[in-house]
């Protein structure tokens, strides 16, 4: 069986809130068996290499050129 994906976009802030939130969920004990949790700890640890990911992109800052495009010339 074929699992569906979405891409979704969130922000680093949403990012963070999500991480917060699971963590939260992850350190709840109840008196059920525990691996309920599991898909919320994937699904945490994926979250955090994601925020990982975008500290570590660096913030380039377009050029004239890459903003505005390239001014074509007529040399005729």
């Amino acid at each position: 069986m074929s699992q569906k994906t979405a891409k979704i976009i969130f922000s680093e802030n949403e990012i963070e809130n999500l991480i917060w939130a699971l963590t939260i969920v992850k350190t709840m004990r109840l008196p059920i068996e525990p691996a309920w949790k599991n898909p919320y700890k994937t699904l945490l640890k994926e979250l955090k290499t994601i925020k990982e990911n975008l500290n570590n992109l660096e913030e380039q800052q377009p050029t004239k050129e890459d903003f505005y495009g390239k001014k074509e010339t007529n040399s005729e």
